[in-house]
């Protein structure tokens, strides 16, 4: 009752000039988040990711930190634009976009490329940390990608591979330079090319080794059949047939480039029967506590208790143990597995430097045998 006329002049007043100052704080709003984002909200231009890269690189080179750069490509995005209208294309990249920022930490940024390429910059991230994120992205996307209508159900095809300062260049233009390679090389990997990616670990190890009697020696070499064959590679990938304790020698001379090369950092998994057996013949074991490099032995008779920190028995009552061998080793710079079945005194099975298989291979066997995760 007592708000009049005066009231009301002065009222206007004042919110002629508050709706003036409102309106440009909403028009550079406006402008900061369409000059940082993408078309999709969920991502920043590429111009804001190479300014926040550059100032990144440079605390990373001052103050001797990690950075890594991961890429992720939807690798049919063509054939899922042409089966699919482009509302539904964007309810699931907004939904993939969602999903990898739910695992990205706050320093973390994704960029978009393309529709179909997407940067990620992890500051104060060493190689295997990026692996660490790239395990997470897949695990969160998992089941989420999927379009669907009455005709067809298709998934998106994700995959990742990463770069990391120093090790493997100076600049956003060498981290991107590398990562696109270990993409190229990716696409020639066994689990991009076969049926692998959804099987747990020993699931693999089958498919891989086949069926009984798929796998014979022939005037002293290995021959196998059926579909077996597009498993090898040329200078990459091949099927052995070798004496038993050739796992040993193999297991011995990994440990030796490990001693050699004490500061890189790497993972191991043995299988074995015997953890005593597998101890006296690795012949490295103090040289092996002073590296960066962890060794675990899985399976065996019975429980040990080894006073070693890098060197960790790990008892696991499985027959797949007893009845197979495999030995996995990853490093930042390669990657070799080792599978087989033992026959008589003699391994029948496989053996790879193929990088992606090794890499996901060793996080099948930690997720399938609850293992503590090393990448």
């Amino acid at each position: 009752s007592e708000f009049n006329r005066r009231d009301i002049r002065v009222a206007e007043l004042v919110a002629e000039f508050s709706s003036s100052a409102l309106h440009k704080v909403l028009q550079i709003r406006e402008l900061e988040h369409s000059s940082l984002h993408a078309p999709r909200d969920e991502a920043y231009n590429m111009a804001f990711f190479r300014d926040y890269a550059a100032k990144e690189l440079y605390k990373a080179r001052r103050y001797n930190r990690r950075l890594s750069y991961v890429r992720l490509v939807v690798d049919n995005m063509e054939k899922v634009k042409s089966l699919f209208n482009q509302g539904e294309v964007d309810d699931v990249q907004s939904r993939m976009l969602d999903k990898v920022n739910s695992v990205l930490r706050d320093a973390d940024i994704i960029a978009m490329n393309s529709d179909s390429s997407y940067s990620i910059l992890l500051p104060e991230t060493d190689y295997w940390g990026s692996l660490v994120t790239q395990k997470r992205i897949r695990k969160a996307l998992t089941g989420g990608l999927k379009l669907s209508n009455m005709k067809r159900d298709v998934n998106l095809e994700v995959y990742l591979r990463s770069a990391s300062y120093p090790a493997d260049g100076a600049t956003l233009e060498d981290l991107e330079g590398v990562t696109e390679s270990r993409l190229k090389r990716l696409r020639t990997s066994l689990f991009y090319r076969s049926d692998l990616v959804r099987r747990d670990f020993w699931s693999v190890v089958n498919r891989v080794l086949g069926q009984p009697g798929e796998m014979r020696t022939v005037d002293g070499k290995i021959a196998v059949a059926g579909d077996l064959n597009r498993f090898e590679s040329p200078l990459k990938s091949r099927y052995m047939h070798v004496p038993a304790d050739r796992m040993q020698e193999i297991a011995r001379a990994l440990c030796r480039e490990v001693v050699e090369a004490s500061r890189v950092r790497g993972i191991i998994y043995c299988g074995c029967s015997d953890f005593d057996l597998m101890k006296r013949s690795l012949r490295y074991l103090e040289q092996l506590e002073k590296t960066e490099t962890s060794f675990f032995l899985l399976g065996g008779k019975k429980r040990a208790n080894w006073d070693l920190h890098h060197v960790v028995p790990i008892h696991i009552d499985d027959r797949h143990f007893r009845e197979n061998a495999f030995l996995l080793y990853m490093n930042e710079d390669y990657a070799y597995a080792l599978i087989a079945r033992k026959v008589g005194e003699d391994l029948i099975g496989f053996h790879t430097s193929d990088f992606y298989f090794v890499e996901n291979m060793i996080a099948k066997l930690q997720e399938q045998y609850q293992l503590r995760s090393q990448i």
